[in-house]
């Protein structure tokens, strides 16, 4: 089995709070963080631009990050979200099972 920790970008933190309910309900995600507070500068549209937004941290099994990622796209208010799958390679045995949900 793989495991993935997808990185997700938010602005809103009522949206967040949405998306992570979604991804638990149709059990998608093992668990979601949401960690607020963050201070983004990047450039868009050539300017640079900087934003308070929220880094959402996903824990799931790698064949699950098709839907994820559109369930993330169809519910997030960005145009271009950030959404980054990062395989997980190493960890705690026990919690590595326990992401293996189902």
């Amino acid at each position: 089995m793989t495991y993935q920790l997808i990185y997700v970008i938010i602005n809103s933190r009522d949206k967040a709070h949405k998306i992570c309910n979604a991804l638990l309900e149709k059990n998608l995600v093992a668990c979601c963080n949401i960690l607020p507070g963050v201070t983004s500068y990047f450039k868009w549209e050539d300017k640079i631009t900087v934003s308070e937004e929220i880094i959402m941290l996903l824990k799931t099994k790698s064949e699950y990050y098709t839907q994820v990622e559109a369930l993330v796209k169809q519910m997030h208010n960005y145009d271009t979200p950030c959404i980054v799958a990062l395989d997980i390679v190493g960890g705690e045995n026990k919690f590595l099972k326990w992401i293996d949900f189902s």
